[in-house]
């Protein structure tokens, strides 16, 4: 909230970041565009199991990725959050946790199979969204392969 108080046009991009590659790097720099302050969520393990699919959990856990994550030149400041409450707290949550978060925008990729959901839980929270462009490149086909997106 207090970077919005200052003017500072700030932007959420949540994501469970358990690979960092060419495709990631696109989605934060895409989030940040204009914006002058990328907060990156990174997802609580348990989220992840539940993004990603049981067997295809975080390769690491949270606290790790939390801080590899901090490191990333688009990103101002990188934080560990449980965001996907869908079946078990519902949408009321998760649209009162972006209102108390406050951010300017909420970066989606479009990618993202949950895009339309979230971009409706944004429009409830009272946030713009900012849709990112997934675009493929062969030297993380592998990683797609992997975790079963492909």
């Amino acid at each position: 909230r207090g970077l919005r108080q200052k003017g500072l046009s700030v932007v959420l991009a949540p994501g469970v970041f358990h690979g960092i590659h060419d495709e990631t790097l696109d989605y934060l720099i895409g989030a940040k565009g204009t914006k002058h302050v990328l907060l990156a969520g990174v997802e609580s393990d348990d989220s992840a199991h539940l993004i990603k699919a049981e067997e295809y959990g975080p390769i690491e856990p949270q606290q790790k990725r939390v801080h590899t994550v901090a490191g990333l030149a688009p990103v101002d400041f990188a934080f560990g959050f449980h965001d996907r409450p869908y079946g078990k707290v519902g949408y009321a949550r998760l649209i009162e946790r972006y209102r108390e978060l406050n951010p300017s925008a909420l970066a989606i990729s479009d990618w993202d199979p949950n895009c339309d959901c979230l971009q409706w839980v944004a429009t409830q929270s009272g946030i713009e969204t900012i849709l990112v462009p997934f675009i493929q490149r062969a030297e993380s086909t592998s990683w797609l392969h992997h975790y079963g997106h492909v």
